[in-house]
């Protein structure tokens, strides 16, 4: 114990200062995002450079926007899969809200009464 306290003694306030917020700045940089790394770009301006310059920026966007656009199909068509082999366009059977309204009060009377709920299941046994 005497060892603790003299090492913390022997550390000096800056020093921890300086940790806890090197720690602290690289937990936010990493929680937001580096939004700062975006790419540079610029037109040629040799007749040179011309020739080599290419419109990939237009092409990524071009592919992102369709892979974009496959993946909403997916996702439609999934959604569509699911709602049918789940009937979730048929009404709901009069039993089913018969059982609802039945756990329902249940609930109900158990929340209001407990002490009475208890002693009517063990009665029932």
């Amino acid at each position: 114990m005497n060892r603790v306290i003299s090492w913390i003694e022997s550390m000096r306030l800056c020093q921890i200062i300086a940790v806890l917020l090197v720690t602290i700045a690289f937990l936010f940089s990493t929680a937001f995002g580096n939004s700062y790394q975006q790419s540079a770009q610029a037109k040629a301006l040799t007749p040179e450079a011309q020739q080599y310059h290419s419109e990939g920026g237009k092409e990524f966007q071009k592919a992102v926007k369709d892979t974009q656009e496959s993946g909403k199909n997916i996702l439609e068509s999934a959604k569509d899969n699911i709602v049918e082999k789940l009937n979730l366009n048929e009404p709901i059977p009069p039993a089913t809200k018969e059982f609802f309204q039945d756990v329902k009060e249940n609930t109900q009377q158990a929340v209001k009464n407990p002490q009475v709920v208890i002693q009517d299941s063990q009665n029932q046994k």
